[in-house]
């Protein structure tokens, strides 16, 4: 059904929104995401990368949407984007994607006003563990990770 809407809808608003509704439990997304790249690359890369952009602006958006917009985003060349709804989305997941392409989001949770919080509690823990996976890589710069830490949100300051 997913992959009818995209063929079918004119526009990647109205595919993004169709995904925004009936696509928040996609499962297992082997073949989706080269499907949907199939239907859309004819219709030109930019509508692909229009898509990604739409996806990450899902309110709420999904842990299975937010893997779909990476995918996505990494065949269409484009770095993940790290608006505020895709880095809130992803800090809340129990199993957020990581890695090097997932690095800007990561450092954005700092900025990102309620995403930092997440370093609390349940979450606090994962969180830190892909952090310091991402500076032992030299993925990201210790010094970069200590500036933004203390830059963030200013309810952090306290705690």
């Amino acid at each position: 059904m997913l992959l009818a809407a995209a063929g079918l809808l004119p526009s990647t608003a109205l595919v993004a929104r169709w995904i925004g509704v009936y696509g928040k439990d996609l499962g297992d997304l082997s073949g989706l995401p080269a499907q949907l790249i199939l239907l859309l690359r004819p219709r030109g890369q930019h509508r692909l990368s229009r898509l990604v952009d739409r996806l990450s602006l899902l309110r709420p958006i999904s842990i299975d949407q937010i893997r779909l917009t990476g995918v996505l985003a990494d065949e269409a060349g484009i770095p993940v984007p790290v608006t505020d709804q895709l880095v809130l989305g992803w800090a809340r997941a129990s199993d957020p994607p990581n890695g090097p392409a997932w690095d800007s989001v990561l450092l954005r949770v700092f900025e990102c006003s309620g995403a930092a919080r997440r370093f609390d509690g349940r979450n606090g823990y994962r969180l830190g563990k892909i952090l310091a996976t991402a500076i032992s890589e030299r993925r990201l710069s210790r010094a970069e990770v200590i500036d933004r830490c203390l830059a963030a949100e200013p309810s952090m300051a306290g705690r």
